[in-house]
C-alpha cells in the first residue's frame, strides 16, 4: 500500500523490492544465522528489543512527539 501511494518517501529511492526485502529482515530476523530462527529463538529476541526500548530515552522522545503530534493529551 505504502509503495503504491508515497512513492515519493526517501526510504522507497531503491525501489519496491529492496523496501519489502528491508522489511522482510526486520520482522523475520536471521540473527547471524542462514536460517529463520525458532519460534523460542524469535520470542527471545523480541523480548530483549522490548527490554532495549523499555525505559529508553529516545522511546520516551519519540512518543512525546507522537503525542503532540497526534493532539493526545
Amino acid at each position: 500500500m505504502m509503495t503504491l501511494s508515497q512513492q515519493d518517501l526517501a526510504c522507497f529511492v531503491r525501489g519496491r523490492d529492496r523496501v519489502i526485502e528491508e522489511l522482510r529482515d526486520r520482522l523475520i530476523p536471521y540473527k547471524g544465522q542462514k536460517k529463520a530462527m525458532s519460534k523460542a529463538q524469535c520470542e527471545e529476541f523480541v523480548d530483549e528489543l522490548i527490554a532495549t526500548s523499555y525505559n529508553n530515552w529516545r522511546t520516551k522522545m519519540y512518543d512525546k512527539l507522537q503525542y503532540c503530534c497526534q493532539g493526545i493529551r
